[in-house]
């Protein structure tokens, strides 16, 4: 066997090495993901985060059973009783793995600094499109006051870190729309000396030669993230624009071109479902007409929500891990939904502790974008108050039954609050793991491994 990749360095520490019980029968552990890539073999541990290239003669199976005379003869297998790869066959994982994320939890909120290190700011719930999927429908217009922005302004310069990059996040609505409050916020904290990097969630139609100089200049933009949902005649009906373009799928493409030109990291995610799917080549080869540096652009290509829900769903998620397999052999990125380097100890802005926060239009706080679906936790005049639903959302919550024994378990959501009912998350969550090891294989392990940053 070789060591491919060393794992978690936090989760080692916590683990250690385990030493055989002679006492025991050992078996393979539920988080272990044997993978078989460009003709070699490997096995990956997804609490460790430990990977190892092994030769033809091991036999990785469920039903595998090792005494321990045989594990104290096989220097092998030895050394994957100490990695856990191989776990007593007693022994409750879910328990184990509920156990070292709540150590690390703890031995990382030693070393973080007091203060929100992101926040998400809606200038506005306002939108010039009427998406038939929006979470949002329904909701109220509402446009920041002038007072709210001196008041958000206020809270950011008193609740940011001073010791990194502040993250900026403009959501919305359609954020554009709110321009005067991101020129007022962003020129406010470059006065206060405040060092920040910026992201935008934008359906791209208002995107000017004038914005994309504020994105460079003005508001530290590095990234967007614009939604194409199919080709022309698709997406026109789902974005359902308020203003009469010719064509409202080449006009956002016009816009892409002129965020690629610029070299402006963009995200195009892709919501797809039965209808459009089969359309998504077509739209892939538009966008190579416009664009000249492909290796500046990463696809996010996800189901609608209704598609987790359903079990025909499943044959949608197939075609999208073909899309994503494709993308592959092409110089776009993909998001894997993964992450294959270091152990998630957080899995959105509604965990994080009050490290991110989120800033409606109206002035109130919230842990999660989705301001339409949980409690505000205060409001920019009076800070965050509603300190509770914080610790109800950092708690960690036990394994649900149906989720035990799952190789995907610690890169899974807190339980009760899933957003949908995954009708088939075993498979959709096996395949992101597959993709992105894979990718990190081709890259000896040293490509970034995004996920959400929990300091």
């Amino acid at each position: 066997m070789k060591l491919i990749f060393e794992g978690d360095p936090l989760v080692k520490t916590i683990i250690g090495k385990k030493g055989v019980d002679e006492n025991k029968t050992y078996r393979w552990s539920d988080f272990v993901f044997p993978l078989s890539h460009k003709g070699e073999n490997y096995v990956f541990n997804n609490l460790t985060k430990r990977c190892y290239a092994v030769g033809d003669g091991l036999i990785i199976s469920p039903e595998a059973r090792y005494s321990s005379s045989e594990i104290a003869d096989n220097k092998d297998l030895t050394m994957l009783v100490d990695d856990l790869f191989l776990v007593p066959e007693d022994k409750d994982e879910a328990a184990f793995y509920e156990g070292i994320v709540k150590i690390a939890r703890v031995m990382k909120e030693k070393n973080i600094k007091k203060g929100c290190k992101s926040f998400v700011i809606l200038p506005t719930t306002a939108c010039n499109a009427r998406c038939v999927y929006c979470f949002e429908q329904g909701m109220k217009y509402v446009t920041m006051t002038d007072e709210t922005v001196d008041q958000t302004i206020r809270f950011i310069l008193e609740n940011a870190r001073k010791d990194s990059d502040l993250k900026i996040s403009w959501f919305g609505g359609e954020p554009l729309i709110g321009e005067k409050t991101i020129d007022r916020v962003s020129a406010a904290l470059k006065e206060a000396g405040i060092s920040f990097k910026a992201i935008m969630v934008t359906n791209g139609s208002l995107i000017t030669s004038e914005i994309i100089e504020k994105y460079v200049n003005s508001w530290n933009v590095l990234a967007l993230q614009i939604t194409l949902d199919g080709i022309e005649e698709e997406y026109n009906r789902r974005k359902n624009y308020y203003f009469n373009y010719d064509s409202a799928y080449w006009h956002v493409l016009g816009k892409i071109k002129m965020v690629n030109d610029a070299r402006i990291r963009l995200c195009i995610r892709v919501n797809l479902d039965e209808n459009n799917i089969d359309g998504f080549m077509q739209m892939l080869g538009d966008i190579r007409t416009v664009i000249s540096h492909p290796e500046d652009i990463m696809f996010d290509v996800v189901p609608l929500f209704d598609v987790h829900t359903r079990e025909s769903g499943i044959a949608v998620m197939e075609k999208i891990f073909e899309i994503l397999e494709y993308l592959e052999t092409t110089e776009f990125d993909t998001s894997k939904h993964v992450s294959v380097k270091s152990l998630r100890l957080r899995h959105c802005m509604a965990d994080a502790g009050g490290r991110s926060v989120t800033i409606a239009p109206d002035g109130k706080l919230y842990n999660c974008e989705n301001i339409g679906s949980f409690d505000s936790i205060g409001t920019v005049y009076d800070g965050i108050t509603n300190t509770q639903l914080l610790k109800d959302f950092s708690v960690l919550e036990k394994t649900r039954e149906k989720c035990r024994g799952c190789v995907s378990l610690p890169d899974c959501t807190t339980f009760s609050r899933c957003e949908t009912p995954e009708m088939h998350c075993k498979y959709s969550k096996k395949k992101y793991l597959e993709l992105a090891l894979k990718e990190q294989l081709d890259n000896g392990f040293s490509k970034d491994d995004e996920q959400l940053d929990d300091e």
